[in-house]
């Protein structure tokens, strides 16, 4: 621990499982407070509950990203228990079936768009008030490189993670007055459940990528989560920080 996070305090959605979790964790360790946010309010309560037995400072805030009252009120709970807020993970994320766009049903590709799209709308309306009243802080959001090449049966959340990357772009040159740096993390392949991993079928899952594709644990996204947000607010903003194996 190296204290690199010490008085900030961080609003994390998706934070249950995956990588929205170990970002909570290690950000904890660094020093920061954590609103963990997720729909599931025992896997939430699991991670909070894991930063406070380890001395740090953690609240669990269930909430659906793409409910905007919702994300309202985990945003308030955060802020009110921590006394500001500095830095947004915009990670809780939805994948479709993976079926043709002539096959999905109008409700699936809303709900994949809902929370891969509104969601990260719906933190920074809640959030941007509380981040610039503290004199800047870090907005990311984790996209996806399948929202920027185009594949048969990634539909909604292909067209989802292009709109928040181009999202992330417009509220960067928005915010960049008020100091608040907004970037994307696309971390590629990562071993979770939205992906599709489970135990007993990682190397299969493997198998599906080139041999020159970084398969990565949710830690391994933990150091350029980090190092983002160490990085001064009037730096780097708009910018994609990708830890895809190949080029694209």
């Amino acid at each position: 621990m190296t204290d690199l996070l010490r008085g900030r305090v961080a609003f994390v959605t998706g934070a249950g499982r995956g990588i929205g979790r170990a970002i909570a964790v290690a950000f904890a360790r660094e020093g920061a407070s954590i609103g963990c946010a997720a729909r599931t309010q025992n896997e939430i309560d699991e991670v909070a509950a894991e930063i406070t037995a380890n001395g740090g400072r953690a609240i669990a805030t269930p909430c659906d990203v793409a409910d905007a009252a919702a994300v309202d009120g985990a945003v308030a709970q955060t802020v009110d228990a921590f006394g500001g807020l500095d830095i947004v993970v915009a990670n809780a994320g939805a994948m479709n079936a993976l079926v043709n766009l002539e096959s999905t049903e109008p409700d699936e590709f809303r709900r994949v768009v809902d929370v891969n799209l509104m969601g990260p709308f719906h933190c920074a309306r809640a959030a941007v008030p509380a981040l610039r009243a503290r004199g800047g802080g870090h907005f990311i959001v984790i996209g996806s490189g399948a929202g920027r090449r185009a594949g048969p049966g990634f539909g909604p959340y292909s067209t989802s993670k292009a709109g928040a990357a181009m999202f992330v772009r417009i509220l960067a040159q928005e915010l960049r007055a008020d100091r608040i740096a907004v970037n994307e993390i696309v971390p590629g392949p990562v071993m979770t459940r939205l992906a599709g991993f489970s135990s007993g079928n990682e190397e299969r899952l493997r198998s599906m990528f080139p041999a020159n594709e970084w398969v990565k644990s949710p830690d391994d996204v933990v150091p350029l989560a980090m190092f983002i947000v160490t990085q001064p607010p009037h730096g780097a903003t708009g910018q994609v920080f990708s830890l895809l194996g190949r080029d694209g």
